[in-house]
């Protein structure tokens, strides 16, 4: 239902790990291990507090992050490096799905739009994140799959769906 749009940018690439001094690698091991989440980045960070950092974020974003780095006094600049948009079906073209999967409220606005009368019938949804589960609860879609410990990603979600096909 969704495709992201990419703009281009001037940033320089990195270079392949092994051209990395030593020190830098074991940083950037230490910042793979975390959960993802931007709180427990802090810490690392702030130990770095001299640096300047480059904060990327889609053109729909709330500001949750960025009272993070203010809250921590980090130096940043936020840099939109993508969109969400949705792709229009076309008047009688065919929605013959088994399963939908949306990562932000906004799939669930595509869907409304382009499916004004959805009817989910046998459909199995998954969605990603609170916010998206709220929006497809509040649009009166029932949600089959969502993230668990056992289901952390997108694949784990998708063998989940194919095994109950067995």
């Amino acid at each position: 239902m969704q495709r992201i749009s990419r703009r281009k940018s001037k940033a320089s690439v990195l270079p392949p790990a092994q051209f990395l001094p030593q020190a830098l690698r074991e940083e950037m091991s230490i910042l793979n291990n975390v959960s993802g989440k931007l709180d427990d980045l802090i810490p690392q960070i702030t130990k770095h507090n001299g640096e300047k950092y480059l904060y990327v974020v889609s053109e729909v974003q709330k500001n949750d992050g960025e009272s993070v780095l203010e809250k921590n006094k980090v130096n940043y600049t936020r840099a939109v490096m993508y969109r969400t948009v949705s792709n229009d079906f076309q008047e009688g073209e065919a929605f013959d799905y088994d399963m939908l999967i949306f990562f932000s409220p906004t799939g669930i606005k595509s869907l409304q739009k382009n499916f004004h009368n959805f009817e989910q019938g046998d459909i199995k949804v998954a969605c990603l994140g609170t916010k998206t589960i709220k929006a497809a609860e509040e649009a009166g879609i029932h949600v089959d799959f969502q993230p668990t410990p056992e289901l952390r990603s997108v694949p784990a979600i998708i063998e989940a769906y194919a095994k109950t096909l067995k």
